[in-house]
């Protein structure tokens, strides 16, 4: 019965949407096709080369609308400040001249509801957390709601099978062929999903902007430690090893000033750390602050980091996204794995096998020595010739854009 009730909402779902796009063709006889980009985190920002691409084309008028995750407005999560995440965040878009508006009254705490902006298309920056009046089913009244994920699916969870949100959104742009068949096999219309390539990975058809760059000393190897928050057990990944590597990560930033570090969390990572009590938050204030007064180190947590990447000599991380997207800049990666993760899909694995794994800090010292000191970098050809088969292609907005234009110019 239950099963029934699910199909009867969804097929009621997608006729709603085909009656909104008929509408949406019918607006973009008369205007500009209106599109709006939710975001509530701008460290997972992916979709810069779609706006800009966007706004050169006179079909478009694009613009970003800045809301927060429904669970940090909540007291428990108060020294998040999601106050101050939201006009950062809004600030961030702001400063690069584009055109951006709130979603969420700050004063009231409450969320604004999108269709006062009359978008045609909303693109959604995460799946996760979103108040219901910003959801698939309200949306889908006024707007066609379509998905670019700000990772990469290059992993083997099943929270993308399972999750309603991508079956219900009306086009989801994927970046391989493997992680497509899954979702379609996990019951989501093969119709609705377009395998495009990464939208992240667009930043490198462009020359590195020299004003974007973090790094402050010369001659100095760069490496950048990118923790991701799954480290605790129930998570849906479990790709997370912060919580063996985060004391010996700090003391060897402390004691090799010889090396510049950038430590770039993800923007989870912090909640979780909380939340399951690895420290408290006076104790996560504190880590975080250590690092921020190492003269040989930053803290990143959001803005573009793939000019970041491009000047780094080396990547450490279990962030599942970075996998893919360093890949392009042939610097080797150290992989920090847990044991306990749900691995890579084959388009993953291609990647991960030219990357060296640490299991132990150990492992994290040892291949330091190696790579950084040494200077032996013995997967190099190895990645170099993956990367040479898989063919990357850094032309994801305009594949979108001409999909777009299809659906939409009738």
């Amino acid at each position: 019965m239950l099963k029934f009730i699910k199909k009867f909402r969804r097929n009621k779902l997608f006729k709603l949407q085909d009656s909104t796009l008929e509408r949406v063709r019918e607006r973009a006889k008369k205007r500009h096709i209106r599109v709006a980009f939710l975001s509530s985190e701008n460290a997972k920002w992916q979709y810069q080369s779609l706006y800009e691409d966007m706004l050169k084309n006179d079909r478009f008028d694009p613009f970003v609308l800045i809301t927060v995750r429904k669970s940090l407005t909540k007291t428990k999560y108060s020294f998040l400040n999601y106050k101050k995440i939201t006009q950062d965040n809004f600030d961030s878009f702001k400063l690069q001249n584009m055109k951006v508006y709130y979603a969420h009254d700050i004063a009231r705490n409450e969320p604004i509801d999108i269709a006062e902006f009359a978008p045609d298309i909303v693109f959604y920056e995460q799946p996760w957390d979103i108040f219901e009046i910003h959801d698939i089913e309200h949306v889908s009244k006024f707007a066609v709601p379509m998905f670019v994920s700000y990772g990469s699916s290059i992993d083997n969870g099943t929270y993308e099978s399972t999750h309603p949100f991508f079956q219900e959104v009306y086009r989801y742009f994927m970046d391989n062929d493997v992680a497509k068949t899954r979702l379609i096999d996990g019951g989501a219309d093969k119709a609705r999903i377009i395998t495009t390539g990464s939208l992240s990975l667009d930043a490198y058809r462009k020359q590195v902007d020299i004003s974007k760059i973090n790094w402050t000393s010369k001659g100095k190897p760069r490496i950048i430690w990118c923790p991701h928050h799954s480290f605790y057990e129930g998570s849906a990944l479990n790709f997370g090893t912060f919580d063996w590597n985060y004391r010996f990560m700090l003391e060897y930033a402390k004691t090799h000033n010889d090396i510049e570090f950038i430590l770039k969390p993800h923007p989870e990572l912090k909640r979780q750390i909380v939340r399951h009590n690895l420290m408290n938050i006076k104790e996560v204030e504190d880590y975080f602050n250590l690092w921020s007064s190492l003269k040989n180190a930053k803290v990143i947590e959001s803005g573009n980091y793939i000019d970041m990447f491009r000047t780094s000599d080396l990547l450490i991380t279990d962030c599942n996204s970075f996998v893919l997207e360093y890949f392009p800049t042939k610097k080797p990666v150290i992989q920090l794995i847990n044991k306990n993760s749900v691995g890579h899909n084959e388009f993953g694995q291609m990647i991960t096998n030219t990357y060296y794994k640490a299991y132990t800090v150990e492992d994290i010292e040892s291949l330091f020595n190696t790579l950084i000191y040494q200077k032996q970098d013995n997967k190099k050809f190895d990645r170099l010739k993956v990367l040479e088969s898989l063919k990357l292609d850094y032309n994801t907005s305009g594949k979108i854009i001409n999909h777009i234009l299809n659906l939409v110019i009738q």
